[in-house]
């Protein structure tokens, strides 16, 4: 078995620089292609930019409910990154995405913050210090201090074990009692302080905050007293998150929490308690945080009569695959790919083609959107491979015959 040749396909026969369509469709982490959910995004927007932009930053919770393999990871994901992308270089908002996994709030909330990624700590840790600067209550010895520490920070040495000894103590003691200002849970502060402190200090600390398994005498050593290891101490780290937050100047947090129809899986009082912990997060965070869910439409009725759900502000429904939007999907995918500028979108589909391949999961499996892309994948490669000058009938016939190609 050689794995060091492979047959080279001339995509350029179909105007293409490569395949568009990905063999297996897994939602990318910053999604591209967001096709014909107008109504979908319209709603997006709306709540989004309501609670952002509201006075008192009020919540507009919102649910997104579809079908397995239409989009609703994808959507999740799109929301995330168009609010990283367009509101978090201004500090207006921030957002994660996550999944319900592991049956518990804790696992989401690890989700949620190893999401958010190291290199957001790191940027959060300087808009810390330029608070801390901007501070009535410091003085001016200190504020003259801690500037001199800000003045490393497009360094990689933005760390405390930079200072002169005499000085360090009192910049911890300045970044300590900013924080204490914001956030009454001492472990928590400890944590963010830390971060200053030196380059092992800050991994520890983040590993802390992820709520990943530490032993204790470490944590000790860094004046932490117990490890981030429970739902509830999961829920008081997403307040304190957001209020950290707050104080630097970010009017909303988001937190994308996909595939919720898991929960129907779960023992009757663990589901119960994930729901609970779902509430909790609403009712500890009445402004600054907003949830975006998503969940399958039989799993919604399912769960719908539990009471966190009654703070859902917007159900919105992702449409389902049909001839006009397969067709819009096909356009936006081989517009990224097109080696030259040509009159027909679809090329080497046409609206035909793409209703045949349609008709041909209905049958077979289901139609929904992520079995449509891998069988546009196939179609491209089977057409190659049948020389064939586009995708036509005969193509879409010899598919259709192979058993080899698992469509779900």
């Amino acid at each position: 078995m050689d794995f060091t040749k492979r047959e080279i396909h001339d995509y350029a026969i179909y105007k293409l620089r490569g395949n568009p369509f990905p063999a297996s469709p897994v939602p990318e982490e910053s999604p591209k292609i967001f096709a014909d959910q107008e109504k979908a995004l319209a709603l997006v927007k709306g709540s989004v930019t309501d609670s952002i932009y509201s006075e008192e930053k009020r919540p507009v919770h919102i649910i997104v409910v579809g079908s397995y393999g239409n989009g609703k990871s994808h959507t999740l994901k799109v929301i995330r990154t168009s609010i990283l992308d367009q509101l978090y270089p201004d500090n207006i908002a921030v957002a994660g995405y996550t999944s319900t996994r592991g049956w518990s709030l804790l696992a989401v909330y690890q989700g949620f913050i190893r999401d958010l990624g190291i290199d957001f700590f790191e940027e959060t840790k300087i808009k810390i210090l330029q608070q801390v600067c901007n501070s009535e209550k410091i003085s001016e010895a200190s504020r003259e201090l801690v500037n001199s520490l800000l003045a490393s920070a497009s360094t990689s040495d933005l760390f405390l074990d930079q200072m002169p000894v005499e000085t360090r103590s009192q910049a911890r003691k300045e970044i300590k009692n900013f924080l204490y200002g914001i956030i009454p849970d001492s472990d928590y502060v400890s944590a963010v302080a830390n971060m200053f402190s030196s380059e092992e200090a800050f991994r520890i600390s983040y590993k802390w905050i992820c709520g990943e398994w530490v032993d204790l005498f470490t944590l000790r050593r860094y004046d932490i007293t117990s490890r981030l290891d429970s739902d509830e101490k999961a829920l008081a780290a997403i307040v304190n998150l957001r209020r950290l937050l707050e104080s630097i100047g970010f009017g909303m947090v988001f937190m994308c929490i996909d595939e919720l129809e898991k929960i129907t899986l779960f023992p009757d009082q663990t589901r119960d308690n994930f729901l609970d912990a779902i509430r909790h997060i609403m009712d500890w965070n009445p402004t600054g945080l907003t949830l975006i869910l998503s969940c399958s439409p039989e799993a919604l009725e399912a769960i719908q009569r539990y009471p966190p759900l009654d703070r859902i502000s917007l159900r919105i429904s992702l449409d389902p695959p049909d001839e006009v939007n397969v067709t819009k999907y096909v356009e936006a995918y081989v517009n990224i790919y097109r080696s030259e500028k040509i009159d027909d979108p679809l090329f080497p589909f046409n609206v035909d083609i793409l209703r045949q391949m349609a008709s041909l999961l209905s049958e077979r499996v289901k139609l929904n959107f992520r079995n449509f892309l891998k069988l546009c994948h196939y179609a491209i490669e089977e057409g190659l491979n049948m020389k064939k000058g586009q995708i036509d009938k005969e193509v879409i016939d010899h598919l259709e015959q192979r058993t080899d190609i698992y469509l779900g």
